[in-house]
């Protein structure tokens, strides 16, 4: 029973995008501790109750939302970018996206414009093809494996748009 238990913690304790809620609390702890703040005045500063503050810290709790966490960002003289990242609700490499304002709202905006952009290109067969780590069945695949990949796929776009040309519509 006390297994079962165990296991179901763990699975609650499982972070969004890849972190745990465990490791973002321990971060948070770790910054709070090491600039002496207690829970109390870092709960103050950024409007968090201390109790939910300290089940985020215990990693009982998810990391708050951002606007949440802007405003613990402050508390703790962190920049937002870095909580972002370590919640797991940024990559690094989105991380220079955020430069221009700090407003959560429009991160998010910006955040999703972006991702939409990556999406959009990794669609896109071709660009997909000219990415330099394409393997097939583990086995990287040669520039001219690519090429006549693509040949076919051209051939197959294009006798497919052909085809839904002379349907007639209903």
């Amino acid at each position: 029973m006390a297994n079962k238990v165990l296991e179901q913690k763990t699975l609650i304790t499982e972070g969004i995008c890849g972190e745990s809620m465990n490791e973002f609390g321990e971060f948070i702890k770790g910054i709070r501790e090491a600039k002496n703040l207690t829970l109390m005045e870092v709960a103050e500063k950024s409007g968090i109750n201390h109790s939910h503050l300290s089940r985020i810290e215990n990693g009982e709790r998810n990391p708050p939302k951002p606007k949440t966490m802007k405003n613990l960002a402050v508390a703790l003289g962190v920049s937002f970018a870095t909580l972002l990242e370590k919640a797991g609700l940024i990559e690094e490499s989105e991380k220079d996206l955020l430069s221009s304002t700090d407003d959560p709202e429009e991160i998010s905006k910006t955040l999703k414009r972006e991702r939409d952009r990556k999406n959009r290109n990794l669609r896109d067969a071709r660009k997909f093809l000219e990415q330099s780590d394409i393997m097939f069945d583990g086995v990287p695949m040669s520039e001219e494996d690519r090429q006549q990949i693509l040949k076919v796929m051209e051939s197959m776009f294009w006798k497919a748009k052909e085809m839904n040309r002379r349907k007639p519509k209903e």
